[in-house]
């Protein structure tokens, strides 16, 4: 992993991670991924997240799939 800063559209310092593949090997040419998420735009962060009702997707799987239960053995004692 590298750490480096750069300035952003705006004129903000931006903080960034380059994070290298397993086996890297700096001789070789890679793809380049660019992830561009900031607290503007990013739902996380300007709280318009959606928060999905998993009480109702519960109850369906366990409709649709029953509940597993376990098995429970019963392990005799040893004699000696």
């Amino acid at each position: 992993m590298e750490e480096y800063w750069f300035t952003g559209a705006g004129g903000d310092r931006v903080h960034g991670f380059l994070y290298y593949p397993a086996g890297y090997d700096p001789a070789k040419t890679y793809p380049l991924v660019q992830l561009d998420i900031s607290n503007a735009s990013h739902p996380f962060f300007t709280g318009q997240m959606k928060i999905i009702d998993s009480a109702g997707r519960v109850e369906r799987f366990n409709k649709r799939y029953g509940t597993r239960k376990k098995a429970v053995t019963k392990k005799e004692p040893v004699q000696k």
